[in-house]
């Protein structure tokens, strides 16, 4: 079903002003031990509760307004990397995906919250650049217990420029591969739980194997000799699984997240890495683009682009194609206790 604006949140416009969002809603309950606590933003799908939850999902910056105090977990994404581009005769590393960040049992009182949400990074070029990180999503103000920030993923490398670290690494040829930078953003606060891998390395330039991106739920993989490997796997996360986010998202869009997310709530996926003349890679379970490959110097298989909302890095490009494909935009869910 299409997400919507709620009568009451467009009852709203005075105290809602000044806030940056376009798709803005409300969902209201009961919270913190008071019957007068309420919470609004985000997008809502016919102000859906779960499992004794209310969501507010954001696809885009806006901000979460609560009046009275409630209890929240707060849910963030970074955006997954740009895949590498390729020249003739070689492949590319794929992309990190997005570095994932979990704050649980959060106590919030009266006021408006900030939400950032990353975009995916575009893809590399040849000659001359890797794929670029994705965009940090992020929650709250820094300094602050509640803040919260997800890294975007790493760009995966374009031939002699090497890869990138982020949420979780981009991969490459280079040694050491790129690391993943997401689990020391949130020192802040010991309850933030941080997700994010490494990238992988490959075989070296000269046989053409190139590393796959990192996921949040596990380092990308190598590839030896003419091969790409495949992309990290992403992390589950069972209480934002598909059947409850994917009714807040655009509809043309909901297909592709519903089949990568599934039931056990996978998100960051790295993405595979592009391959010379071996079999095409998977992408990281999670929204991770599968990797080309070629055959005769040109591309036979094309590489995929990361999954918007998952945070997925792209895939990493078979021979000759100079201009590498994005990561899939991040995502941040906010969900109010109901009591």
């Amino acid at each position: 079903m299409s997400p919507f604006k709620s009568s009451g949140g467009r009852s709203l416009g005075k105290l809602l002003e000044g806030y940056k969002t376009s798709t803005l809603g409300q969902g209201f309950g009961s919270g913190g031990g008071s019957s007068s606590s309420s919470a609004s933003g985000g997008t809502i799908a016919n102000g859906i509760d779960d499992a004794g939850y209310r969501y507010f999902t954001f696809i885009e910056p806006g901000s979460l307004i609560v009046t009275g105090s409630a209890t929240f977990d707060i849910f963030c994404v970074g955006g997954g990397g740009g895949g590498g581009a390729t020249p003739p005769g070689n492949g590319s590393g794929g992309a990190g995906g997005g570095g994932i960040a979990l704050l649980q049992n959060q106590d919030l009182t009266s006021g408006g919250y900030n939400v950032e949400v990353g975009t995916g990074g575009p893809g590399g070029s040849w000659p001359g650049s890797p794929g670029t990180n994705g965009v940090d999503s992020s929650f709250g103000t820094p300094g602050n217990q509640y803040y919260v920030l997800a890294k975007g993923g790493g760009g995966g490398e374009t031939q002699s420029t090497g890869a990138n670290a982020g949420g979780s690494g981009g991969g490459g040829v280079t040694i050491p591969s790129p690391s993943a930078t997401q689990p020391a953003q949130n020192s802040h606060n010991g309850s933030i739980q941080n997700f994010g891998n490494a990238g992988a390395s490959g075989g070296g330039y000269g046989s053409g194997g190139w590393g796959g991106g990192g996921g949040a739920g596990g380092a990308g993989n190598p590839g030896p000799g003419s091969s790409g490997g495949p992309g990290g796997n992403g992390q589950p996360f069972p209480q934002f699984s598909a059947p409850v986010i994917a009714p807040f998202l655009p509809v043309p869009s909901q297909p592709a997240f519903i089949s990568a997310v599934g039931p056990t709530g996978l998100y960051g996926g790295g993405g595979g890495a592009g391959a010379w003349s071996g079999p095409a890679t998977t992408g990281g379970p999670g929204g991770g683009g599968a990797g080309g490959n070629g055959a005769g110097g040109s591309s036979s298989v094309p590489a995929t682009p990361g999954i918007n909302y998952t945070g997925g890095g792209a895939g990493g490009h078979g021979p000759s194609n100079a201009s590498g494909l994005a990561g899939g935009t991040g995502l941040v869910v906010v969900r109010m206790k109901l009591y």
